[in-house]
């Protein structure tokens, strides 16, 4: 029976599934940002869906006691030991962040040659057999959002909060600034990271995200998304209180301030994760890297539940066509994450 790990680090919860007549097991860590992040709660949702559909089995390890989103390397590769020694799991998720940036695996994917590892949220192609990279579109995503506040903004200036400055959160804010400059050329887009490396802490940090959305909310920005994990939740409940707008990302966090939060970039990790598993489960597992943009259902707004009655028919048509023209290549949108 070929092993799988499917790990989830900084997010995730768990799912598995047979594959010759035998249940998978399937590894996840909680790491930076803890339970609550968005994140990991798409994650979850993936392989909740694999538990159900799959019949996989799942299992779960906190890497660290959580201290503001920092990243413990030694206690993440401590879990994940305990994943693949003590509970034989076949396959492990986990995000590129956490493994050190690749370090982790290329240590333990060799030492470990029948695990199948999942890692999310990097194009990094390892060479390695046992190996998924996922790379996800959130720069097509951000740019959808982009488009939205630059069509939206009252006062033509809007703002990007990002939790640490690694290329991901990049990608992020670029696709963001493409989107604004899109439809509102005339538009001022703030923008500021939480950290800096090699601090990760920007991630668990919603009293510092409050503080800064209220600051830029009572200086005339009007819409802000963030990209900031646990963080988002404090901007949220800054436009909560200034009422204004902000955007979620990651899950649908539309409710968690009805008519508050224009729309959610959802990055559909529900979606990657079990497609992911599915191919090992078939047997059709595809080392290297593994796309998904707006055109393979890897991104999407949400359905704006609380805000589309604030938003004119024009504009929604707009959103659409951009979103049309996105798939279809027409319009072309930085990827910060891509080394040219």
């Amino acid at each position: 029976m070929k092993r799988i790990v499917l790990f989830v680090l900084m997010l995730g919860f768990f799912g598995a599934k047979d594959v010759f007549a035998q249940k998978l097991k399937v590894g996840l860590i909680i790491g930076a940002g803890g339970s609550s992040n968005s994140f990991f709660q798409m994650i979850n949702r993936g392989v909740g869906r694999a538990r159900k559909e799959l019949k996989v089995k799942a299992y779960i390890e906190r890497a660290q006691a959580l201290k503001g989103a920092a990243i413990d390397q030694k206690a993440v590769d401590a879990a994940i030991l305990r994943l693949i020694e003590k509970r034989k799991v076949d396959i492990v998720v986990i995000d590129w962040m956490n493994t050190g940036f690749g370090g982790t695996i290329k240590t333990l994917g060799k030492k470990y040659p029948k695990v199948k590892w999942i890692v999310e949220d990097t194009d990094a192609n390892l060479g390695m057999p046992n190996v998924v990279s996922v790379l996800f579109g959130q720069h097509e995503g951000s740019f959808l959002v982009g488009a939205l506040a630059g069509a939206m903004t009252k006062s033509n200036k809007v703002g990007f909060i990002g939790g640490v400055n690694i290329p991901v959160i990049d990608s992020f804010k670029v696709g963001f600034q493409e989107g604004v400059k899109y439809t509102n050329s005339g538009a001022t887009v703030e923008t500021t990271y939480l950290s800096m490396l090699p601090k990760f802490t920007g991630f668990g940090d919603p009293k510092g995200a409050f503080k800064k959305s209220t600051e830029w909310y009572g200086a005339g920005v009007d819409i802000i998304y963030s990209a900031a994990g646990a963080s988002g939740n404090g901007v949220i409940r800054a436009a909560k209180k200034s009422k204004k707008f902000a955007i979620g990302v990651d899950s649908d966090q539309d409710k968690m301030a009805k008519g508050r939060i224009l729309t959610s970039m959802m990055k559909r990790l529900d979606n990657a994760t079990f497609n992911e598993i599915k191919k090992i489960k078939e047997g059709n597992f595809k080392p290297g890297v593994a796309y998904y943009g707006l055109k393979e259902g890897g991104v999407s707004l949400t359905e704006m539940k609380y805000t589309k009655g604030l938003i004119s028919g024009d504009i929604l048509s707009k959103i659409k066509d951009i979103e049309e023209k996105i798939k279809s290549g027409e319009i072309k949108v930085t990827n910060a994450m891509v080394k040219k």
